[in-house]
Protein backbone atom coordinates (compact mmCIF):
# COMPACT_ATOMS: atom_id res chain seq x y z
CA UNK A 1 0.00 0.00 0.00
CA UNK A 2 2.93 2.33 0.55
CA UNK A 3 3.67 2.41 -3.18
CA UNK A 4 0.37 4.18 -3.93
CA UNK A 5 1.99 7.59 -3.88
CA UNK A 6 4.37 6.64 -6.71
CA UNK A 7 2.22 4.32 -8.85
CA UNK A 8 1.14 5.33 -12.37
CA UNK A 9 -2.48 6.29 -13.07
CA UNK A 10 -2.85 3.21 -15.27
CA UNK A 11 -2.58 1.06 -12.16
CA UNK A 12 -5.86 2.28 -10.64
CA UNK A 13 -7.47 -1.15 -11.12
CA UNK A 14 -4.75 -2.82 -9.12
CA UNK A 15 -5.03 -0.20 -6.37
CA UNK A 16 -8.82 -0.64 -6.31
CA UNK A 17 -8.42 -4.42 -5.92
CA UNK A 18 -5.70 -4.12 -3.29
CA UNK A 19 -7.68 -1.59 -1.27
CA UNK A 20 -10.82 -3.75 -1.42
CA UNK A 21 -8.92 -6.83 -0.19
CA UNK A 22 -7.38 -4.88 2.67
CA UNK A 23 -10.83 -3.54 3.51
CA UNK A 24 -12.15 -7.08 3.89
CA UNK A 25 -9.17 -8.04 6.08
CA UNK A 26 -9.74 -5.01 8.29
CA UNK A 27 -13.46 -5.79 8.60
CA UNK A 28 -12.77 -9.40 9.59
CA UNK A 29 -10.08 -8.30 12.03
CA UNK A 30 -12.30 -5.68 13.67
CA UNK A 31 -15.12 -8.19 14.19
CA UNK A 32 -12.95 -10.50 16.29
CA UNK A 33 -12.24 -10.09 20.00
CA UNK A 34 -8.57 -10.78 19.31
CA UNK A 35 -7.64 -8.72 16.28
CA UNK A 36 -5.72 -10.33 13.45
CA UNK A 37 -3.40 -7.33 13.31
CA UNK A 38 -2.87 -4.36 15.68
CA UNK A 39 -4.88 -1.21 15.00
CA UNK A 40 -1.74 0.87 14.61
CA UNK A 41 -0.63 -1.07 11.54
CA UNK A 42 -3.49 0.41 9.52
CA UNK A 43 -2.37 3.99 10.13
CA UNK A 44 0.40 3.87 7.56
CA UNK A 45 2.08 7.24 7.74
CA UNK A 46 3.53 7.22 4.24
CA UNK A 47 0.18 6.83 2.54
CA UNK A 48 -1.45 9.18 5.07
CA UNK A 49 1.00 11.89 4.10
CA UNK A 50 0.43 11.14 0.42
CA UNK A 51 -3.33 11.53 0.81
CA UNK A 52 -2.91 14.83 2.60
CA UNK A 53 -0.55 16.11 -0.09
CA UNK A 54 -3.05 15.12 -2.78
CA UNK A 55 -5.79 17.06 -1.01
CA UNK A 56 -3.67 20.10 -0.32
CA UNK A 57 -2.01 20.24 -3.75
CA UNK A 58 -5.19 19.28 -5.66
CA UNK A 59 -3.11 16.81 -7.65
CA UNK A 60 -5.63 15.01 -9.92
CA UNK A 61 -3.31 12.11 -10.78
CA UNK A 62 -2.52 11.23 -7.18
CA UNK A 63 -6.10 11.85 -6.06
CA UNK A 64 -7.43 9.45 -8.69
CA UNK A 65 -5.26 6.68 -7.30
CA UNK A 66 -5.79 7.41 -3.62
CA UNK A 67 -9.57 7.76 -3.82
CA UNK A 68 -10.18 3.96 -3.78
CA UNK A 69 -7.88 3.75 -0.78
CA UNK A 70 -10.03 6.27 1.09
CA UNK A 71 -13.18 4.44 0.00
CA UNK A 72 -12.11 0.94 1.06
CA UNK A 73 -9.57 1.51 3.86
CA UNK A 74 -10.01 5.07 5.14
CA UNK A 75 -8.54 4.06 8.51
CA UNK A 76 -5.03 4.43 7.06
CA UNK A 77 -5.68 8.10 7.74
CA UNK A 78 -6.18 8.89 11.47
CA UNK A 79 -9.65 10.09 12.42
CA UNK A 80 -8.62 13.64 13.25
CA UNK A 81 -7.00 14.10 9.86
CA UNK A 82 -9.98 12.61 8.02
CA UNK A 83 -12.39 14.91 9.82
CA UNK A 84 -10.16 17.95 9.43
CA UNK A 85 -9.25 17.57 5.78
CA UNK A 86 -12.44 16.01 4.44
CA UNK A 87 -15.40 17.41 6.39
CA UNK A 88 -14.36 20.61 8.11
CA UNK A 89 -12.21 21.73 5.19
CA UNK A 90 -15.05 21.26 2.72
CA UNK A 91 -17.55 23.36 4.65
CA UNK A 92 -15.01 26.07 5.50
CA UNK A 93 -13.12 26.26 2.22
CA UNK A 94 -14.18 23.93 -0.61
CA UNK A 95 -10.85 24.28 -2.43
CA UNK A 96 -9.00 22.57 0.43
CA UNK A 97 -10.54 19.19 -0.43
CA UNK A 98 -10.84 19.32 -4.20
CA UNK A 99 -12.06 15.83 -4.95
CA UNK A 100 -15.06 16.04 -2.60
CA UNK A 101 -16.26 19.47 -3.70
CA UNK A 102 -19.62 19.78 -5.43
CA UNK A 103 -20.73 23.24 -4.36
CA UNK A 104 -19.67 26.75 -5.24
CA UNK A 105 -17.56 28.76 -2.86
CA UNK A 106 -19.89 31.75 -3.00
CA UNK A 107 -23.50 30.95 -2.20
CA UNK A 108 -26.58 33.04 -1.79
CA UNK A 109 -27.79 33.65 1.74
CA UNK A 110 -31.26 32.30 2.56
CA UNK A 111 -33.15 34.11 5.34
CA UNK A 112 -35.47 32.22 7.68
CA UNK A 113 -38.01 33.81 10.03
CA UNK A 114 -38.26 31.75 13.22
CA UNK A 115 -40.56 32.29 16.18
CA UNK A 116 -38.91 31.63 19.54
CA UNK A 117 -41.66 29.39 20.85
CA UNK A 118 -42.13 27.47 17.60
CA UNK A 119 -38.59 26.53 16.56
CA UNK A 120 -39.57 23.00 15.48
CA UNK A 121 -42.77 23.95 13.66
CA UNK A 122 -41.19 26.85 11.77
CA UNK A 123 -38.05 24.82 11.11
CA UNK A 124 -40.05 22.04 9.46
CA UNK A 125 -41.92 24.52 7.28
CA UNK A 126 -38.84 26.35 6.02
CA UNK A 127 -36.15 23.63 5.96
CA UNK A 128 -38.34 21.16 4.08
CA UNK A 129 -38.84 23.67 1.27
CA UNK A 130 -35.16 24.48 0.74
CA UNK A 131 -33.42 23.18 -2.35
CA UNK A 132 -30.24 21.15 -1.88
CA UNK A 133 -28.13 24.15 -2.90
CA UNK A 134 -29.92 26.43 -0.43
CA UNK A 135 -29.56 23.86 2.35
CA UNK A 136 -25.82 23.52 1.75
CA UNK A 137 -25.47 27.28 1.46
CA UNK A 138 -25.60 30.10 3.97
CA UNK A 139 -28.71 30.29 6.16
CA UNK A 140 -29.42 33.46 8.15
CA UNK A 141 -31.91 33.44 11.02
CA UNK A 142 -34.25 36.20 12.15
CA UNK A 143 -35.76 35.41 15.55
CA UNK A 144 -39.13 36.79 16.63
CA UNK A 145 -40.12 36.88 20.30
CA UNK A 146 -43.38 35.69 21.82
CA UNK A 147 -45.01 39.03 20.99
CA UNK A 148 -44.05 38.82 17.32
CA UNK A 149 -41.30 41.42 17.59
CA UNK A 150 -38.07 41.02 15.63
CA UNK A 151 -35.18 40.45 18.03
CA UNK A 152 -32.15 42.71 17.52
CA UNK A 153 -29.69 39.90 16.81
CA UNK A 154 -27.87 40.19 13.47
CA UNK A 155 -26.92 36.70 12.32
CA UNK A 156 -23.26 36.35 11.46
CA UNK A 157 -23.45 32.65 12.35
CA UNK A 158 -24.35 32.62 16.04
CA UNK A 159 -28.12 32.81 15.61
CA UNK A 160 -27.97 30.00 13.08
CA UNK A 161 -25.95 27.78 15.44
CA UNK A 162 -28.39 28.39 18.27
CA UNK A 163 -31.40 27.74 16.05
CA UNK A 164 -29.96 24.52 14.63
CA UNK A 165 -28.97 23.19 18.06
CA UNK A 166 -32.43 23.85 19.50
CA UNK A 167 -34.12 22.50 16.37
CA UNK A 168 -32.19 19.22 16.60
CA UNK A 169 -32.90 18.86 20.30
CA UNK A 170 -36.65 19.19 19.72
CA UNK A 171 -36.83 17.18 16.50
CA UNK A 172 -35.00 14.09 17.79
CA UNK A 173 -36.75 13.95 21.17
CA UNK A 174 -38.31 10.49 21.70
CA UNK A 175 -41.54 12.23 22.77
CA UNK A 176 -42.00 13.21 19.11
CA UNK A 177 -42.69 9.55 18.29
CA UNK A 178 -40.21 9.51 15.42
CA UNK A 179 -37.30 7.88 17.21
CA UNK A 180 -37.40 5.15 19.81
CA UNK A 181 -34.95 4.45 22.62
CA UNK A 182 -33.08 1.14 22.70
CA UNK A 183 -32.29 -0.42 26.06
CA UNK A 184 -29.10 1.66 26.31
CA UNK A 185 -30.95 4.91 25.56
CA UNK A 186 -29.64 5.27 22.00
CA UNK A 187 -32.09 6.29 19.26
CA UNK A 188 -33.30 4.47 16.19
CA UNK A 189 -36.24 5.16 13.81
CA UNK A 190 -39.55 4.30 15.44
CA UNK A 191 -41.08 1.39 13.48
CA UNK A 192 -44.59 2.68 14.24
CA UNK A 193 -44.04 6.36 13.43
CA UNK A 194 -46.90 6.24 10.92
CA UNK A 195 -49.37 5.78 13.79
CA UNK A 196 -48.21 9.05 15.33
CA UNK A 197 -47.63 11.20 12.26
CA UNK A 198 -49.83 9.53 9.66
CA UNK A 199 -48.93 9.42 5.99
CA UNK A 200 -46.56 12.38 6.38
CA UNK A 201 -44.17 10.52 8.71
CA UNK A 202 -41.67 9.79 5.95
CA UNK A 203 -41.58 13.48 5.01
CA UNK A 204 -40.68 14.25 8.62
CA UNK A 205 -37.83 11.69 8.53
CA UNK A 206 -36.61 13.32 5.33
CA UNK A 207 -36.60 16.65 7.20
CA UNK A 208 -34.67 15.12 10.12
CA UNK A 209 -32.04 13.79 7.73
CA UNK A 210 -31.59 17.33 6.42
CA UNK A 211 -31.17 18.63 9.96
CA UNK A 212 -28.43 16.11 10.74
CA UNK A 213 -26.60 16.61 7.44
CA UNK A 214 -26.53 20.38 7.80
CA UNK A 215 -25.26 20.07 11.38
CA UNK A 216 -22.37 17.85 10.23
CA UNK A 217 -21.19 20.08 7.40
CA UNK A 218 -21.44 23.18 9.60
CA UNK A 219 -19.53 21.50 12.45
CA UNK A 220 -22.45 21.98 14.86
CA UNK A 221 -22.55 19.35 17.58
CA UNK A 222 -26.05 18.17 18.47
CA UNK A 223 -27.25 16.00 21.33
CA UNK A 224 -28.83 12.82 19.83
CA UNK A 225 -27.01 9.56 20.52
CA UNK A 226 -27.97 7.18 17.72
CA UNK A 227 -28.07 3.42 17.94
CA UNK A 228 -24.97 1.76 16.42
CA UNK A 229 -27.13 -0.32 14.07
CA UNK A 230 -28.72 2.84 12.64
CA UNK A 231 -25.36 4.60 12.47
CA UNK A 232 -23.96 1.62 10.57
CA UNK A 233 -26.77 2.05 8.03
CA UNK A 234 -25.80 5.73 7.62
CA UNK A 235 -22.07 4.96 7.51
CA UNK A 236 -22.71 2.55 4.63
CA UNK A 237 -24.37 5.33 2.68
CA UNK A 238 -27.85 3.95 3.34
CA UNK A 239 -27.16 0.23 3.00
CA UNK A 240 -27.29 -2.89 5.11
CA UNK A 241 -24.61 -5.50 5.67
CA UNK A 242 -26.89 -8.54 5.56
CA UNK A 243 -24.05 -10.79 6.67
CA UNK A 244 -23.79 -8.84 9.92
CA UNK A 245 -27.45 -8.31 10.79
CA UNK A 246 -27.38 -10.60 13.83
CA UNK A 247 -24.48 -8.70 15.39
CA UNK A 248 -26.08 -5.36 14.52
CA UNK A 249 -29.21 -6.50 16.36
CA UNK A 250 -27.23 -6.74 19.59
CA UNK A 251 -27.23 -2.97 20.07
CA UNK A 252 -30.93 -2.68 19.28
CA UNK A 253 -32.30 -5.55 21.36
CA UNK A 254 -29.63 -7.39 23.40
CA UNK A 255 -32.14 -9.87 24.86
CA UNK A 256 -33.42 -10.92 21.45
CA UNK A 257 -29.83 -11.16 20.20
CA UNK A 258 -28.95 -13.38 23.13
CA UNK A 259 -31.92 -15.68 22.48
CA UNK A 260 -31.11 -15.98 18.78
CA UNK A 261 -27.47 -16.76 19.52
CA UNK A 262 -28.66 -19.41 21.97
CA UNK A 263 -30.82 -20.93 19.25
CA UNK A 264 -27.84 -21.25 16.89
CA UNK A 265 -25.98 -23.26 19.55
CA UNK A 266 -28.93 -25.27 20.91
CA UNK A 267 -28.89 -29.09 20.80
CA UNK A 268 -29.68 -30.00 17.19
CA UNK A 269 -31.98 -32.85 18.21
CA UNK A 270 -34.09 -30.55 20.41
CA UNK A 271 -34.61 -27.52 18.14
CA UNK A 272 -37.72 -28.97 16.51
CA UNK A 273 -39.42 -29.23 19.91
CA UNK A 274 -39.20 -25.48 20.65
CA UNK A 275 -42.45 -24.87 18.76
CA UNK A 276 -41.00 -22.15 16.52
CA UNK A 277 -42.15 -21.42 12.98
CA UNK A 278 -41.10 -18.99 10.24
CA UNK A 279 -43.24 -16.25 11.73
CA UNK A 280 -42.68 -13.46 14.22
CA UNK A 281 -44.93 -11.92 16.85
CA UNK A 282 -44.35 -8.29 17.74
CA UNK A 283 -45.98 -5.37 19.51
CA UNK A 284 -47.33 -2.43 17.54
CA UNK A 285 -48.23 0.29 20.09
CA UNK A 286 -50.12 -2.10 22.37
CA UNK A 287 -51.45 -4.37 19.63
CA UNK A 288 -49.96 -7.85 19.18
CA UNK A 289 -49.25 -8.62 15.53
CA UNK A 290 -47.94 -11.69 13.70
CA UNK A 291 -46.10 -11.75 10.39
CA UNK A 292 -44.88 -14.65 8.30
CA UNK A 293 -41.19 -14.43 7.46
CA UNK A 294 -41.60 -16.54 4.32
CA UNK A 295 -44.70 -17.64 2.39
CA UNK A 296 -46.76 -20.06 4.47
CA UNK A 297 -44.25 -19.53 7.30
CA UNK A 298 -46.75 -20.34 10.06
CA UNK A 299 -46.82 -23.97 8.98
CA UNK A 300 -43.06 -24.45 8.58
CA UNK A 301 -41.34 -25.62 11.77
CA UNK A 302 -37.86 -24.51 12.77
CA UNK A 303 -35.39 -27.37 12.75
CA UNK A 304 -31.65 -27.78 13.06
CA UNK A 305 -31.32 -27.55 9.29
CA UNK A 306 -33.18 -24.25 8.83
CA UNK A 307 -32.55 -22.46 12.13
CA UNK A 308 -29.77 -20.25 10.75
CA UNK A 309 -32.13 -19.03 8.03
CA UNK A 310 -34.74 -18.31 10.71
CA UNK A 311 -32.26 -16.37 12.83
CA UNK A 312 -31.21 -14.23 9.88
CA UNK A 313 -34.82 -13.53 8.91
CA UNK A 314 -35.73 -12.50 12.46
CA UNK A 315 -32.78 -10.13 12.59
CA UNK A 316 -33.69 -8.75 9.17
CA UNK A 317 -37.31 -8.23 10.20
CA UNK A 318 -36.39 -6.07 13.19
CA UNK A 319 -33.46 -4.20 11.65
CA UNK A 320 -34.61 -3.81 8.06
CA UNK A 321 -38.25 -4.61 7.37
CA UNK A 322 -39.84 -2.72 10.28
CA UNK A 323 -37.99 0.58 9.77
CA UNK A 324 -36.55 0.45 6.26
CA UNK A 325 -38.91 3.12 4.92
CA UNK A 326 -38.09 5.51 7.77
CA UNK A 327 -34.33 4.90 7.51
CA UNK A 328 -34.32 5.39 3.74
CA UNK A 329 -36.30 8.64 3.99
CA UNK A 330 -33.85 9.88 6.62
CA UNK A 331 -30.80 9.09 4.50
CA UNK A 332 -32.41 10.69 1.43
CA UNK A 333 -32.81 13.89 3.45
CA UNK A 334 -29.25 13.55 4.71
CA UNK A 335 -28.01 13.34 1.12
CA UNK A 336 -29.58 16.73 0.36
CA UNK A 337 -27.14 18.33 2.83
CA UNK A 338 -23.99 16.23 2.52
CA UNK A 339 -22.59 13.80 -0.02
CA UNK A 340 -23.06 10.38 1.55
CA UNK A 341 -19.70 9.03 0.40
CA UNK A 342 -18.07 11.47 2.80
CA UNK A 343 -19.62 9.57 5.70
CA UNK A 344 -18.52 6.13 4.55
CA UNK A 345 -14.92 6.91 5.56
CA UNK A 346 -15.90 6.91 9.24
CA UNK A 347 -16.59 4.02 11.58
CA UNK A 348 -19.74 3.96 13.69
CA UNK A 349 -18.09 5.45 16.83
CA UNK A 350 -16.35 8.08 14.71
CA UNK A 351 -19.62 9.06 13.05
CA UNK A 352 -21.27 9.54 16.44
CA UNK A 353 -18.31 11.69 17.48
CA UNK A 354 -18.80 13.87 14.40
CA UNK A 355 -22.49 14.26 15.22
CA UNK A 356 -22.37 14.91 18.96
CA UNK A 357 -18.82 15.97 19.67
CA UNK A 358 -16.84 14.85 22.69
CA UNK A 359 -19.21 13.31 25.22
CA UNK A 360 -17.05 13.55 28.33
CA UNK A 361 -16.99 16.48 30.75
CA UNK A 362 -15.81 19.64 28.99
CA UNK A 363 -12.04 19.95 29.25
CA UNK A 364 -11.52 23.52 30.48
CA UNK A 365 -7.73 23.09 30.34
CA UNK A 366 -8.03 22.38 26.60
CA UNK A 367 -10.37 25.36 26.19
CA UNK A 368 -7.92 27.61 28.02
CA UNK A 369 -4.98 26.34 25.98
CA UNK A 370 -6.46 27.59 22.71
CA UNK A 371 -8.28 30.67 24.03
CA UNK A 372 -7.56 34.15 22.70
CA UNK A 373 -7.80 37.48 24.53
CA UNK A 374 -8.77 41.03 23.63
CA UNK A 375 -8.24 44.27 25.57
CA UNK A 376 -5.96 42.52 28.06
CA UNK A 377 -2.51 43.77 29.02
CA UNK A 378 -0.74 40.74 30.43
CA UNK A 379 1.82 43.00 32.03
CA UNK A 380 -0.86 44.43 34.31
CA UNK A 381 -1.39 42.44 37.54
CA UNK A 382 -5.10 43.33 37.52
CA UNK A 383 -5.60 41.82 34.04
CA UNK A 384 -3.68 38.67 34.92
CA UNK A 385 -5.70 38.35 38.11
CA UNK A 386 -9.01 38.71 36.21
CA UNK A 387 -8.10 35.89 33.81
CA UNK A 388 -6.77 33.66 36.59
CA UNK A 389 -9.99 34.10 38.55
CA UNK A 390 -12.14 33.42 35.49
CA UNK A 391 -10.36 30.17 34.59
CA UNK A 392 -10.34 28.99 38.23
CA UNK A 393 -14.10 29.52 38.34
CA UNK A 394 -14.64 27.80 35.00
CA UNK A 395 -12.66 24.74 36.12
CA UNK A 396 -14.63 24.53 39.37
CA UNK A 397 -18.05 24.57 37.69
CA UNK A 398 -20.18 21.41 37.67
CA UNK A 399 -20.56 19.66 34.32
CA UNK A 400 -23.94 21.28 33.57
CA UNK A 401 -22.61 24.79 34.07
CA UNK A 402 -19.51 24.09 32.00
CA UNK A 403 -21.90 23.12 29.21
CA UNK A 404 -23.95 26.27 29.87
CA UNK A 405 -20.82 28.41 29.63
CA UNK A 406 -19.79 26.85 26.33
CA UNK A 407 -23.31 27.22 24.94
CA UNK A 408 -23.50 30.84 26.12
CA UNK A 409 -20.39 31.74 24.14
CA UNK A 410 -20.55 29.37 21.14
CA UNK A 411 -24.22 28.23 20.97
CA UNK A 412 -23.01 24.61 21.26
CA UNK A 413 -22.92 22.83 24.60
CA UNK A 414 -20.37 20.19 23.63
CA UNK A 415 -16.74 20.31 22.65
CA UNK A 416 -16.00 19.97 18.91
CA UNK A 417 -15.10 16.46 17.66
CA UNK A 418 -11.46 17.51 17.19
CA UNK A 419 -11.20 19.40 20.47
CA UNK A 420 -10.99 23.14 21.03
CA UNK A 421 -7.97 23.46 18.77
CA UNK A 422 -10.43 23.16 15.86
CA UNK A 423 -12.97 25.69 17.19
CA UNK A 424 -13.31 28.51 14.66
CA UNK A 425 -13.22 31.34 15.53
CA UNK A 426 -11.24 30.47 18.69
CA UNK A 427 -12.85 30.91 22.10
CA UNK A 428 -12.08 34.54 22.90
CA UNK A 429 -12.41 36.63 26.07
CA UNK A 430 -12.68 40.40 25.71
CA UNK A 431 -12.22 42.55 28.81
CA UNK A 432 -14.90 45.21 29.25
CA UNK A 433 -13.88 48.01 31.67
CA UNK A 434 -16.61 48.68 34.18
CA UNK A 435 -16.60 52.38 33.31
CA UNK A 436 -17.05 51.67 29.58
CA UNK A 437 -20.40 51.88 27.86
CA UNK A 438 -19.19 51.02 24.40
CA UNK A 439 -21.07 47.73 24.62
CA UNK A 440 -24.10 48.84 26.59
CA UNK A 441 -26.07 49.63 23.47
CA UNK A 442 -27.95 46.89 21.75
CA UNK A 443 -26.02 43.66 21.58
CA UNK A 444 -26.27 42.28 18.10
CA UNK A 445 -25.58 38.77 19.31
CA UNK A 446 -26.27 36.64 22.35
CA UNK A 447 -26.10 39.06 25.26
CA UNK A 448 -27.54 37.21 28.22
CA UNK A 449 -30.20 38.68 30.48
CA UNK A 450 -30.68 42.44 30.44
CA UNK A 451 -29.13 44.47 33.22
CA UNK A 452 -29.84 48.04 34.12
CA UNK A 453 -28.04 50.75 32.22
CA UNK A 454 -26.83 53.90 33.85
CA UNK A 455 -23.70 55.38 35.34
CA UNK A 456 -24.59 54.30 38.85
CA UNK A 457 -24.84 50.60 37.95
CA UNK A 458 -21.56 49.78 36.24
CA UNK A 459 -20.83 46.93 38.64
CA UNK A 460 -24.21 45.34 37.97
CA UNK A 461 -23.42 44.67 34.32
CA UNK A 462 -23.48 41.01 33.33
CA UNK A 463 -21.12 39.13 31.02
CA UNK A 464 -22.39 38.96 27.45
CA UNK A 465 -21.32 37.10 24.33
CA UNK A 466 -21.15 37.31 20.56
CA UNK A 467 -21.83 33.71 19.59
CA UNK A 468 -21.05 34.46 15.94
CA UNK A 469 -17.44 35.00 16.95
CA UNK A 470 -17.28 32.70 20.02
CA UNK A 471 -16.56 35.84 22.01
CA UNK A 472 -17.17 36.28 25.76
CA UNK A 473 -17.38 39.93 26.85
CA UNK A 474 -16.27 39.86 30.48
CA UNK A 475 -16.61 42.99 32.65
CA UNK A 476 -13.53 43.64 34.80
CA UNK A 477 -15.12 42.66 38.12
CA UNK A 478 -13.06 43.41 41.20
CA UNK A 479 -13.50 40.12 43.05
CA UNK A 480 -13.75 36.39 42.29
CA UNK A 481 -17.11 36.25 44.08
CA UNK A 482 -18.49 38.92 41.75
CA UNK A 483 -17.23 37.07 38.66
CA UNK A 484 -18.81 33.80 39.80
CA UNK A 485 -22.15 35.40 40.70
CA UNK A 486 -22.52 37.39 37.48
CA UNK A 487 -21.20 34.62 35.24
CA UNK A 488 -23.59 32.01 36.64
CA UNK A 489 -26.53 34.39 36.36
CA UNK A 490 -25.70 35.06 32.72
CA UNK A 491 -25.02 31.50 31.55
CA UNK A 492 -28.07 30.08 33.34
CA UNK A 493 -30.47 32.74 32.09
CA UNK A 494 -31.18 31.38 28.59
CA UNK A 495 -32.78 34.73 27.92
CA UNK A 496 -32.10 35.07 24.22
CA UNK A 497 -31.16 38.25 22.43
CA UNK A 498 -31.97 41.34 24.46
CA UNK A 499 -30.38 44.65 25.27
CA UNK A 500 -27.20 44.33 27.33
Amino acid sequence: ITVCSNVEVSSCTEIETLAAVLGVIHSRSSAKEERLVPNAIWEERKISNSILRAIQEQDPSRTKILHPVLRHIPYVLPFKERAKYILDAVSANPHQAHFFVLQEEEQKKTKLKIRRGRVLEDGMIYISKLSSDQLRGRLAINFYDEFGRLEPGVDAGGLFKEFWTELAKAAFAPSMGLFKCATDGSLYPHPDSDLTHGHSHLQVFHFLGRVLGKAIIEGITISPQFNPAFLAFIARGGGYNHLNLLEDLKSLDPDLHKNLKFLTLYDSDQVQFLGLTFSVTYDRVGTTCTKELIPNGNSIDITASNRLSYVQRIAKFHLVDRMEAQANAFVQGLAHAIDLHRLTIFSVPELQLLISGIQSDINIDDLQKYARYENFNHLLPSDRKLLTRFWNIAKSLPADDKANLLKFVTSCERAPPLGFASLQPPFTIRKIPLDSFASSTSSFFWSGPPSRSGGENHKDRLPSASTCFNLLKLPAYESEAAIRKKLLLAIRSNSGFDLS
